[in-house]
């Protein structure tokens, strides 16, 4: 009798715990490495999109197999945008043999909106973003995604465009692919961003904690963000926890 109650509080002792744990609000995968990409100058596709991204409310960011464009999908709508006939003209369709040399994908089913209160530029934004993720109970020593919805100022956008800037023995130094550049003083869209400090240089830039895209809202278009300002009453949403 007493080695069964020794193994029932066992037991009981291992399971509160877990059961006390919140639950994750989303779920991260990432394919391919921007460091060993950019070392080693190989730039093909990693995994196929179609079956990347066949999951109920997936968000992602990436780069298309080659260079040839950038991936970006808000809640399962998808733009593939090719940098060779310049920034625009998203393609919302994937094909099936459409594959990524980089991506990073989240599942988020709910999110809980905070306004930001004033202008913000990169930095300060940063900041921002990483104060509400602690006070709505993210771990930011781990990677999470986040979106922010409004309207945004002195906009620097690219999306690449599969030419290659150096011969592959200065990838490295030069960099890979040239870049289809876009800009707008002022326009509203959606940024959906990844933020990971902990593993810099796999779907950030070496170097760089972030990644964030913008879904420009009246026209059909996507790319990766380099700079903007947010202005003030622009929405961040962060994933809501299930606990």
């Amino acid at each position: 009798m007493k080695q069964i109650l020794t193994a029932v509080v066992i037991i009981l002792g291992l399971t509160v715990p877990a059961s006390a744990q919140p639950a994750n609000p989303f779920a991260i995968a990432s394919y391919g490495n921007f460091k060993k990409m950019m070392h080693t100058g190989i730039t093909d596709g990693v995994v196929n999109l179609r079956e990347a991204l066949d999951l109920p409310h997936v968000y992602g960011v990436g780069a298309i197999a080659h260079g040839t464009g950038e991936i970006t999908v808000v809640d399962g709508r998808v733009w593939l945008d090719y940098g060779a006939d310049g920034p625009g003209n998203a393609e919302e369709s994937i094909p099936a043999d459409a594959k990524a040399v980089l991506l990073v994908r989240a599942q988020v089913e709910e999110w809980l909106s905070v306004k930001v209160p004033e202008d913000m530029g990169s930095q300060e934004l940063h900041v921002f973003i990483l104060a509400q993720a602690e006070a709505h109970g993210l771990d930011t020593g781990k990677p999470f995604p986040f979106l922010l919805e409004g309207e945004f100022y002195d906009v620097d956008w690219h999306v690449v465009n599969g030419k290659r800037t150096a011969s592959e023995d200065h990838v490295k130094h030069f960099g890979i692919y040239n870049k289809a550049k876009g800009h707008r003083d002022q326009t509203g869209g959606t940024v959906l961003g990844f933020y990971s400090a902990s593993s810099q240089g796999v779907y950030t830039h070496p170097g760089e904690s972030w990644h964030l895209h913008i879904v420009f809202a009246k026209e059909d278009m996507a790319g990766h963000l380099d700079r903007a300002t947010v202005k003030q009453g622009t929405v961040l949403k962060l994933p809501a926890s299930r606990d």
